[in-house]
C-alpha cells in the first residue's frame, strides 16, 4: 500500500474503468523507452484537458 492517498469522487464503474486502463497501459505493446512519448495514448480526458488548460495559461 502506497504511503500517499488522493481522494477522489470517483464511481465504482469510474474505478474500473481505470483499472482497465491501467491494465492496458501495463501491457502496452509500445516499448518503454517510447512510452512517455505515447502518454497521451493512456490519458484519460479530465486529464488531458488539464494539460491543455495548463499549457494554454503558460503560453499566455
Amino acid at each position: 500500500m502506497s504511503p500517499y492517498s488522493t481522494k477522489n469522487n470517483s464511481s465504482d464503474k469510474e474505478k474500473c474503468i481505470r483499472s482497465e486502463f491501467y491494465n492496458l497501459f501495463k501491457n502496452s505493446p509500445i516499448p518503454e523507452n517510447e512510452l512517455l512519448s505515447n502518454l497521451g495514448l493512456y490519458t484519460n480526458r479530465q486529464t488531458l484537458s488539464r494539460i491543455l488548460f495548463m499549457n494554454e495559461i503558460y503560453y499566455e
